[in-house]
C-alpha cells in the first residue's frame, strides 16, 4: 500500500510521528513538504495526482491557522478518488477556508484526554471508547460547513469529523497507542 505525508509544519518536521506510525505498520510513506511547495510555487494538487497514491495523511503545525502570514493547506489539492486524513492544523486549515471559524485560546492546551465516540462504526473497530488521545493546539471550531458529520467530540469541541473523502482529526492520533489503532482502521479500510 503506498501513503503520502504533507508536513504542514513551516519549516517541516511535524509528521515525525505520523511517518514512523506508518513504517511501523511496514508503510514507507512519500512524503511533500508544504512550505517548499509554497515557496517553489508548484500545484500540490498536480503532485498528488502525479504521485497516483490515493491515501494521504496532512500533519498537524506549530502555526495559528489565524496568522496572515501561515500557509495554508490548498483546497484544490482534494481529488475525489484519494483519500486524505486531515491532523490538527491541516484541519483547521481547510474547514477555516471552506467557512468555518478557528477559535483560539490563549495558550496551547495541552492534554490527554478520553475521548468518547458518539458514532461508533469501522473507524473506531477495536478502541474502547472512551479511548485515550492527546492533543496540543490552542485553536478549535465553530460554524461547521455544510456536509460535515462530527462523530466524536470533547468538551464540546470537535474532535473527529467527516466531509465527503476527507477525514478530521482536531487531536493527534499518531501519538497514542488508540490513535494509531484509528489510524490503521482508516487505511484498512479504504484500502
Amino acid at each position: 500500500m503506498e501513503v503520502g505525508v504533507l508536513d504542514s509544519s513551516p519549516t517541516g518536521g511535524s509528521a515525525w510521528h505520523i511517518i514512523k506510525t506508518l513504517v511501523d505498520f511496514d508503510i514507507v510513506p512519500v512524503v511533500l513538504y508544504l512550505h517548499i511547495i509554497v515557496r517553489e510555487k508548484q500545484s500540490l494538487a498536480k503532485l498528488i495526482r502525479d504521485s497516483g497514491i490515493k491515501h494521504w495523511i496532512f500533519s498537524g503545525s506549530p502555526q495559528s491557522v489565524n496568522n496572515d502570514s501561515s500557509l495554508k493547506v490548498p483546497l484544490d489539492c482534494f481529488l475525489n478518488d484519494v483519500n486524505y486524513l486531515l491532523i490538527c492544523y491541516s484541519m483547521e486549515s481547510v474547514l477555516k477556508q471552506r467557512g468555518s471559524i478557528v477559535h483560539e485560546r490563549y495558550t496551547n492546551r495541552k492534554e490527554f484526554f478520553k475521548l468518547t465516540c458518539a458514532k461508533a462504526g469501522w473507524l473506531f473497530d477495536g478502541l474502547p471508547n472512551p479511548f485515550h488521545c492527546w492533543r496540543n493546539h490552542r485553536g478549535y471550531l465553530s460554524g461547521i460547513i455544510p456536509n460535515f458529520t462530527e462523530l466524536a467530540s470533547y468538551r464540546g469541541e470537535i474532535m473527529i469529523g467527516v466531509s465527503d473523502n476527507l477525514l478530521f482529526t482536531q487531536f493527534h492520533p499518531e501519538k497514542t497507542h488508540y490513535g494509531k489503532l484509528l489510524i490503521k482502521n482508516w487505511l484498512n479500510k479504504i484500502c
